[in-house]
């Protein structure tokens, strides 16, 4: 395997934390920005702001696979 040549499998991992972090971003300026998301009533709020907490806690979780996977691909 030539040095350039990324496994699927990793190759997927880095789409799928690409995608993540951009979904992540989207949801954190919603949360801070959007007038539409200070309308809502209290549980939905909280709901949101624990979703974008799972995410970036998967999103951790997902960072540091690619990294074990690099040193051992």
């Amino acid at each position: 395997m030539s040095e350039k040549q990324i496994p699927a499998h990793l190759q997927r991992m880095h789409e799928e934390s690409n995608e993540l972090k951009d979904k992540v971003g989207k949801l954190e300026a919603f949360i801070l920005t959007n007038p539409f998301f200070k309308g809502l009533d209290e549980k939905k709020q909280r709901l949101l702001r624990q979703q974008y907490d799972a995410m970036q806690i998967y999103s951790a979780i997902l960072s540091e696979r690619i990294s074990l996977e690099e040193v051992t691909s």
